[in-house]
């Protein structure tokens, strides 16, 4: 039973756990069985992340007035005359009041596993997994919310609404093997075979009714519903259901070779099966082979100066059937031309076309050669992993451009290229090793990866929103941003050609900035210790070459939110005739609305993501009340974070192309 930071949030869980396991006399036979039942009532906000003042409680916290007294209040009504964004506090404490938004769910995770050894090194297994969830939520705004009463349409009296979603969601897998193992000599050989089946399956219902009477009305109960009438359309309800269910068969085989721990090398190969495409690209064969060699088990190594050499190398063709980044139930559809229901001429239902389909849709395909290398010296003291590596995706899932005589424009189509090189690296190192009891290391993790685009769709060489032939995904597109006009404290831009201008064309001056989202390293810094029982973590994040748009910062500086929001002190630092030096416009400039990258931060961050500091029961008080374990402890998360970026949240994951998504999420 938690209670969250905000107020209306809320989590309360019941949870039944089960396992069993057991074995034959022979211990030829095996078997387990894990059963978990757990049911949850969970109450959020939602719009948190998002750019409504009047429903994200995290942003008017932030930037509303802070003068403004919560006694003030007396309903939503009074708030929409005169309407006025001074008010915003009230706004919130308002949707406090009058929004409603639950979620009930129960979910039922099953699994069985079962093994025989049919000889010898030779054993058979079977795994089948179930896991099932019901989630009901129901959210409600007031018939006499601000919110409703603001957006209620001319004469409507009984505005508001409540929606109900029902979603039934299952998921089934099951796994068969057989394994065979065999050593002679100096040799072992491991072989595998797999055979694999999962379903999913999802339904979905859901009703949305306009129209709360004030008088009988009850978060999630039905008694104030309006109905519909002949006299306007106010309270005319949407019904919807959809059922979506998708399926991968796959059959596979992997063998391992080792040579007296020196050398040895692992193959698979694997065919899969994919409900996302049709039937004459449905299967997608997919392999790898890698080797490695335990430079430190030879005996010419054994005056070197290492625990472990080992050095590793592969290349495999991996496949991606989620074409669309959604998981189970996106892109289904996808292949199949399909039409839905709309309104026709003078209101006669009719047909639209909604889907064109591409039946040459196919497997995204991912080739990677790796080369790796693994060392230990020092006793173990001082380890370090490096892993080289070098993708090739082609087939990426695009959008391509047609005629629009085929009443669309685009047809998604496999018609990208895009290559990732980069490294891999994790280094530890144990300052103190039981020295009188006393532990103490650390680590460091990390990547560098470096991307392009090497194919767009068909005769494109940049899309926008997506990139350019040559560039790194994502990367921005937009005008330069050339500061202040000394002269009369306009804003200032950069045209194509680098000249400075105070009207740019954003058709011909926008330019590709080199700068995306995603960091050019990235990685954790870690420091663990424990003294007689005595223990602390601590976890660091980092991220560098990282770039997005502060559309926090932009708020805070926009000067016609003087007087309704909070404002940066920037804004005393604006352009005037006796402060012609400075990097803020007048704020009376006339020219900025042009989207430009004046607000194109580097992002780049260290945060101490986790700590925890605690202490362990010795057993032998333990073995007192008959506990195997016991600890106390107390964690803390985002504590601090070290970065330029002046908005809400560095780390918060913007939506495609590195424009706004959770920007205003925080920690």
């Amino acid at each position: 039973d938690q209670e969250g930071v905000l107020q209306s949030s809320s989590l309360t869980r019941y949870n039944l756990r089960t396992n069993v396991t057991g074995r034959s006399t022979n211990n030829k036979f095996n078997y387990g069985l894990n059963l978990s039942i757990n049911y949850s009532e969970n109450e959020e906000p939602n719009q948190i992340g998002g750019s409504g003042i009047n429903r994200n409680y995290v942003l008017g916290a932030y930037q509303s007035a802070p003068y403004i007294d919560p006694d003030s209040y007396t309903n939503g009504t009074a708030l929409t005359s005169p309407l006025s964004f001074v008010n915003t506090p009230l706004f919130l404490l308002d949707r406090l009041k009058t929004y409603t938004r639950t979620e009930d769910e129960i979910k039922m995770i099953a699994s069985f596993n079962a093994g025989y050894e049919l000889m010898e090194g030779l054993t058979l297994k079977m795994r089948t997994s179930g896991d099932f969830s019901a989630e009901n939520l129901i959210r409600s705004e007031g018939p006499e919310s601000f919110n409703a009463v603001l957006f209620a349409q001319r004469g409507n009296t009984t505005p508001g609404f409540q929606q109900h979603i029902y979603t039934q969601e299952l998921l089934f897998n099951q796994l068969v093997n057989l394994n065979y193992t065999r050593q002679f000599d100096k040799h072992t050989i491991t072989g595998s075979l797999f055979t694999e089946y999962f379903k999913a399956h999802r339904y979905t219902f859901n009703f949305f009714n306009e129209g709360l009477n004030p008088k009988t009305f009850s978060p999630g109960d039905g008694s104030g519903f309006v109905p519909d009438n002949a006299t306007n359309d106010f309270f005319s309800n949407n019904v919807g259901a959809d059922i979506k269910e998708s399926g991968l068969f796959s059959y596979f085989g992997a063998v391992d070779y080792d040579y007296d721990s020196r050398f040895g090398f692992n193959a698979t190969l694997r065919r899969d099966a994919s409900s996302r495409f049709s039937k004459s690209n449905r299967w997608g064969t997919f392999y790898s082979v890698a080797g490695r060699w335990n430079i430190h088990n030879e005996e010419f190594a054994a005056g070197l100066p290492f625990d472990i050499l080992k050095l590793r190398t592969s290349y495999g063709k991996t496949g991606n059937q989620d074409v669309t980044g959604t998981g189970y139930f996106g892109g289904l559809n996808l292949t199949s031309s399909l039409y839905s229901t709309a309104a026709g001429y003078g209101g006669v239902s009719a047909l639209a076309l909604s889907v064109i389909g591409n039946t040459a849709l196919e497997w995204e395909n991912v080739d990677q050669v790796n080369i790796g290398l693994d060392v230990e010296v020092l006793d173990g003291k001082l380890r370090g992993s490096f892993d080289f590596y070098t993708k090739k995706t082609t087939g990426v899932f695009l959008q391509n451009p047609i005629s629009l005589i085929n009443d669309a424009s685009f047809i998604d189509a496999n018609v990208g290229e895009l290559a990732n090189r980069g490294l891999d690296f994790s280094l530890g190192y144990d300052i103190f090793k039981d020295m009188n009891g006393l532990n103490l290391s650390v680590g460091l993790v990390g990547n560098y990866n470096k991307q392009e685009i090497l194919k767009l769709a068909e005769g494109q060489e940049e899309i926008l929103g997506i990139g350019r032939v040559g560039g790194a995904l994502y990367e921005y597109k937009t005008i330069g941003y050339g500061g202040v006009n000394s002269d009369n404290g306009n804003a200032l831009f950069y045209t194509a050609d680098g000249e400075t201008t105070e009207q740019p064309n954003a058709d011909t001056d926008r330019v590709w900035t080199g700068k995306n989202v995603y960091p050019d390293y990235q990685g954790g810094i870690t420091l663990n210790s424990d003294y007689k029982g005595f223990f602390l973590a601590i976890q660091f994040n980092y991220a560098l070459g990282r770039d997005r748009f502060d559309f926090d910062l932009s708020g805070y500086q926009d000067p016609s939110a003087i007087g309704q929001f909070r404002s940066s002190t920037d804004l005393l630092n604006a352009w005037t005739p006796d402060n012609t030096n400075t990097d803020v416009p007048s704020l009376y400039a006339n020219n900025l609305g042009f989207n430009s990258d004046r607000y194109l931060t580097n992002s780049d961050y260290l945060r101490l993501r986790f700590a925890s500091i605690g202490y362990n029961v010795p057993k032998e008080f333990l073995e007192k009340v008959k506990l195997r374990s016991a600890k106390v402890f107390v964690n803390a998360e985002n504590m601090i974070t070290f970065s330029k970026w002046r908005g809400f949240d560095v780390e918060a994951s913007p939506g495609i192309g590195g424009a706004t998504a959770n920007s205003r999420l925080y920690p």
